[in-house]
């Protein structure tokens, strides 16, 4: 077969992806049954005949589709002049490509003439006229209209019934077939036009009308020439082949959805478009959005028609709704299998007047690792967007671009993204009394399983970065015991929620009002630095109450951080507000699973904190400062380095680190360190450092080797007379569970 790439067919707009669909069907329906086609480079190639073969066809023989909208004003011929004087010259042409314009005019002439055709509206004419229309005649009925038993809705590709405002598709049709075939001064033209048009090559003049929405460039639209509107420019036959496209998608639906809406949605490859506008700005209005389905492997017309015909775009066990649902469909291998790519076209209002379809972008098929999770957060999105307020709309359309995102780029930054974007949604819908009356705090856990599985999103979200190490092992920070200390969970404190991760709730509903969790919302990336002070208050107070019972500040369960990663952070070569950022995100997954309070060692996971093995080009381990060292010793949890008898850490060093006052709290550090036998210790410096990133390093836990090089860093090598800092190592080094 003879391969012929028409360079002058790609999908960069509508009507260029359209004429090559319609192009394809008349050549299969009339030319050749035999031929088919593909998309290479985003270039229409056709296997089969040859240019010449195809421009000869075209002109001498091409039987146009009858396009005929009796239902519409504008398309009655007894209602419209101009319509009636279009469909007599095409009627009374002796040419035999009209036949089935002649067919299809007989069979409608007896139903206008009885009275029955007067008294009915628009759905009762369409439905009257499918039942004695001829076969050639529901090609165009079926693409502009679906009609059912009881209603008829309007795919958005063809407006309102094949109008769109007031420009009728028909009559725009009728008035080029004239111009192509019947106007001697101008049917001269048609073969340098077609081969013009094919090959995107120089030809006669283009013509001043329009294919309105089909093709905005060329539609002579508001500043598309520096005097304000430049004049409709348009090839012919781009016009009539078009149209022959669109019929290829004609609507089958009827017999497979309900109402009028469904109907509407059920159209080949058409979904409810996401207002996709940025945060900051109004979403354009949209009719829909079609998602053209690309093929690069030669196809038959029979197997393309009935790939259309399916319209087949599954998310989540039913037909994709909206474009986030398509997008996630592709990448959840949703579609049909000889679909390598579509390229979407969103129909939206511009400049307060008619609808164009803009080119959107191209989303390829492929399966994304992750993408199939994300139907267990469609009900909980759907909850909260129907919050009231401008906030909630930005955060759900900033969401649903993210959802698109991950469908196309799969790196660990996206995934975060996305993971921030329901953060921001849930702070969104909660910061309202009605919001927190409609949508409830995200729930790791749906019908007794996680959402969003920490094991297989691990590997999704890790940037590799010190920050998302240290996100990680804020997020997954928890309390053995929920009621004990304030904070039991690092993940609900860092979204500002109360309750417990199985049932976060909001904390400022009246019934429970939670002062400390308030507070950590309001104080966003400070909220750490509350959460600190607060849990050195309580833990005094514990020790106060029951000495036998000492609680420090630190948590009992969690990821193990690396304490290079945290002196990074100390230093500046790490960035707290973005580590605590991400936390939020991770805070979504089921990070319960990291830590169980169980004797038995989890496997290692792809986020691991063990050290290089010996030999390694390993870079030579910082020194901590011994300020922090001794600071952070004496407010460990359950990584036991001493008795549980005394209180280290003093309620007032919550309100030092949190002003900034660092001195007194190195001193009372170092006297703990000696109350308990360490008398050769080094003299602390206080050090320089953000109070967001020193609550961070003093909250995160640490490991066996990383805790032995803390208590090295405050020895003193000078001081060899008084006894060297030991650690008790007694415990269990995995994950702070002692045995």
């Amino acid at each position: 077969m003879t391969a012929t790439t028409l360079v002058g067919l790609t999908p960069h707009s509508l009507s260029g992806y359209l004429s090559a669909v319609g192009l394809f069907r008349v050549m299969a329906d009339q030319l050749d049954a035999d031929v088919n086609a593909s998309w290479v480079r985003d270039e229409f190639v056709v296997a089969g005949p040859t240019l010449d073969e195809i421009i000869d066809f075209l002109v001498e023989r091409y039987s146009p589709t009858p396009i005929f909208s009796p239902w519409n004003k504008e398309g009655d011929p007894t209602q419209n002049k101009t319509t009636d004087d279009q469909l007599r010259r095409l009627l009374d042409s002796p040419d035999p490509r009209f036949d089935r314009y002649r067919d299809t005019v007989s069979a409608w002439r007896p139903l206008v003439e009885s009275p029955a055709w007067n008294n009915l509206d628009k759905a009762g004419r369409l439905a009257l006229w499918r039942g004695c229309a001829p076969d050639d005649a529901l090609w165009w009925l079926d693409a502009a209209v679906a009609v059912s038993t009881t209603d008829a809705a309007f795919p958005p590709l063809l407006g309102s019934g094949g109008n769109d405002g007031r420009l009728e598709f028909s009559r725009l049709l009728h008035g080029e077939l004239i111009r192509l075939f019947i106007d001697g001064r101008q049917s001269k033209h048609a073969a340098g036009w077609l081969s013009a048009f094919l090959t995107a090559q120089p030809g006669p003049a283009l013509v001043e009308s329009t294919l309105g929405m089909f093709d905005a460039d060329a539609a002579g639209t508001p500043n598309s020439a520096p005097q304000g509107s430049a004049p409709s420019a348009t090839n012919p036959w781009a016009i009539a082949l078009t149209f022959e496209g669109l019929m290829g998608f004609g609507s089958s639906i009827a017999s497979r959805t309900g109402s009028a809406q469904q109907q509407l949605l059920g159209a080949p490859f058409m979904v409810r478009p996401s207002k996709l506008g940025d945060d900051s700005s109004q979403a354009e209005d949209g009719r829909g959005e079609f998602w053209a389905p690309m093929w690069d492997h030669g196809v038959r017309w029979p197997e393309l028609r009935r790939t259309i015909a399916e319209g087949r775009l599954s998310w989540n066990g039913r037909q994709a709704a909206s474009s986030v649902d398509a997008a996630r469909a592709v990448a959840n291998l949703g579609s049909d299998r000889g679909i390598s790519s579509f390229a979407r076209y969103q129909l939206v209002k511009r400049n307060g007047l008619s609808f164009v379809a803009t080119p959107s972008g191209r989303i390829k098929v492929r399966p994304v690792q992750g993408v199939a999770d994300l139907a267990s957060i469609d009900r909980w999105v759907r909850d909260a967007r129907r919050a009231p307020g401008a906030a909630v709309a930005r955060a759900a359309r900033h969401l649903d671009r993210c959802l698109i995102a991950v469908t196309t780029d799969d790196s660990a930054p996206a995934f975060q993204e996305l993971l921030l974007a329901i953060v921001d949604l849930e702070r969104s819908a909660g910061a309202s009394i009605s919001g927190r009356d409609t949508a409830t705090p995200f729930r790791t856990l749906a019908d007794g399983r996680p959402r969003l599985d920490l094991l297989a999103w691990r590997s999704l979200v890790d940037d590799g970065s010190a920050e998302c190490r240290l996100a990680f092992a804020l997020a997954s920070l928890r309390d053995a015991h929920d009621a004990d200390m304030p904070f039991p969970s690092m993940a609900l404190a860092v979204r500002g929620l109360t309750g417990t991760r199985s049932n976060p709730q909001w904390p400022i509903r009246e019934a429970h009002r939670d002062h400390a969790a308030l507070a950590a919302r309001r104080a966003g990336t400070d909220a750490l630095v509350e959460v600190l002070r607060r849990r050195l208050q309580a833990s005094d107070q514990v020790v106060a109450v029951d000495p036998a019972a000492t609680r420090r500040p630190g948590y009992d369960y969690g990821d193990h951080a690396r304490l290079d990663d945290v002196l990074a952070l100390l230093d500046g070569g790490a960035d707290a507000e973005r580590a605590i950022r991400v936390a939020q995100g991770f805070a979504l997954l089921d990070t319960q699973r990291t830590g169980p309070p169980s004797a038995a060692p989890a496997p290692p996971t792809p986020m691991s904190t063990d050290r290089p093995r010996a030999g390694s080009q390993a870079a030579r381990p910082v020194t901590p400062d011994a300020w922090f060292a001794a600071v952070r010793l004496c407010l460990l949890g359950r990584e036991r380095a001493w008795p549980a008898d005394m209180p280290l850490a003093r309620r007032t060093w919550g309100r030092a680190l949190q002003s900034g006052q660092l001195d007194g709290v190195g001193t009372d550090a170092l006297a703990a360190l000696r109350r308990r036998g360490l008398t050769s210790l080094r003299r602390a410096h206080t050090p320089d450092a953000d109070p967001t990133a020193l609550a961070v390093a003093l909250l995160v836990r640490l490991n066996g080797s990383d805790r032995a090089r803390l208590l090295a860093a405050i020895a003193d090598p000078v001081d060899a007379a008084g006894p060297a800092p030991k650690l008790d190592t007694t415990e269990t080094i995995y994950q702070g569970v002692a045995p």
